[in-house]
Formats: C-alpha cells, sequence, structure tokens
C-alpha cells in the first residue's frame, strides 16, 4: 500500500512538472519544482508518505547533492470529512534546485494520502 500511495504521488509530481518550459534538453519542466529526476521523485514520495504515517520526520539521502526530508509540523487531526490529517514541512535539494514548503496530507477513505498546499479544516 505504501509503493502504491508513493508511486500515485510520484506520477502526480511527474504529471505536474510537464506543464513548464523543457530544461536542459532533459525533458523536465524549467521551473516547476516537482521535477528533480526519478530517484529523487522516489525518495521525496516515500518520506512524505512515512512521516504522514508514523508522524515522524524522516530524511533520505541519495547523494550530497540529492536529499530532503519531511517533518510534521501538526499533531494528526481529524478534518469535517472524518480524514485522518496532518501537517508536513517538506524540504528537497537536488544540484542547485532547493525548495521547502508546508504542505497537509489527508488519508481517503481508501488509505490514498492526499498531499496538498493547503491545510484542510478542522472537524468541529
Amino acid at each position: 500500500m505504501l509503493r502504491q500511495t508513493a508511486f500515485t504521488l510520484c506520477v502526480a509530481a511527474l504529471v505536474a512538472a510537464c506543464n513548464g518550459p523543457v530544461r536542459d534538453g532533459m525533458g523536465g519542466s524549467g521551473s516547476s519544482p516537482a521535477y528533480f529526476g526519478f530517484r529523487s521523485d522516489e525518495q521525496h514520495a516515500l518520506s512524505t508518505i512515512a512521516a504522514l504515517e508514523q508522524g515522524k520526520a524522516v530524511e533520505w539521502k541519495i547523494s550530497d547533492s540529492s536529499f530532503g526530508s519531511a517533518r510534521p509540523t501538526l499533531a494528526a487531526y481529524q478534518d469535517r470529512g472524518g480524514r485522518a490529517c496532518r501537517g508536513l514541512a517538506q524540504s528537497r535539494t537536488d544540484g542547485s534546485d532547493v525548495t521547502a514548503r508546508e504542505v497537509t496530507g489527508c488519508k481517503s477513505l481508501d488509505g490514498t494520502w492526499v498531499v496538498s498546499d493547503y491545510a484542510a479544516d478542522k472537524a468541529d
């Protein structure tokens, strides 16, 4: 299940990356933070899922120039739809491309984690 969810996140990142201009003849997007390369995409997705599932910081490193982390920033909570949610701080470096962002992950009823840039409303 973890690999399936990670694969879904990787595919979503790659699809998002296709919306920008091509850079360096590599077939990736120019300014999109979603494109970094296949190994780092996989590690980024796996660390995100692990941090959401375990509620602990997860770091990954492929090389001295390709590494990142996902760190929970909020205690787990339920949104108004009853989904389990958690805030995360993600950071990622791949060569000279560096990104950091705050996201929220909510677990769908089918067990798939949905990660977005907005915070889901807590249940009343």
